[in-house]
């Protein structure tokens, strides 16, 4: 098995009761990958339409910005959304590197 590239901690790497792992801890409690993607899509839907009457042609984005965004996107879902990821970046061993 090869490991994680990088590991999230806290509530982004919790998934929700039910899901048997495969769905993130969400706040409409979906436990269905397929019903979760179509909550996401639909949700992204929203957020783009909100977008076009927040920023102007000519916005240039900051970091806040985008964290807003991010939440406009998947607040309604996820209880992380808009915030940095906390996750451990961890160097690939010489053992799992590609040999040459």
């Amino acid at each position: 098995m090869t490991p994680r590239r990088y590991a999230a901690a806290g509530s982004e790497a919790e998934f929700q009761p039910g899901s048997r792992g495969r769905v993130l801890r969400n706040f409409p409690g979906i436990t269905k990958v397929r019903e979760m993607e179509d909550a996401e899509t639909q949700a992204l839907i929203v957020a783009q339409q909100a977008a076009r009457t927040t920023y102007g042609r000519n916005h240039r984005f900051t970091p806040a910005d985008i964290r807003r965004l991010h939440r406009m996107w998947l607040g309604s879902i996820y209880p992380w959304a808009g915030n940095y990821r906390t996750v451990t970046l961890a160097r690939a061993t010489s053992s799992s590197r590609m040999r040459r």
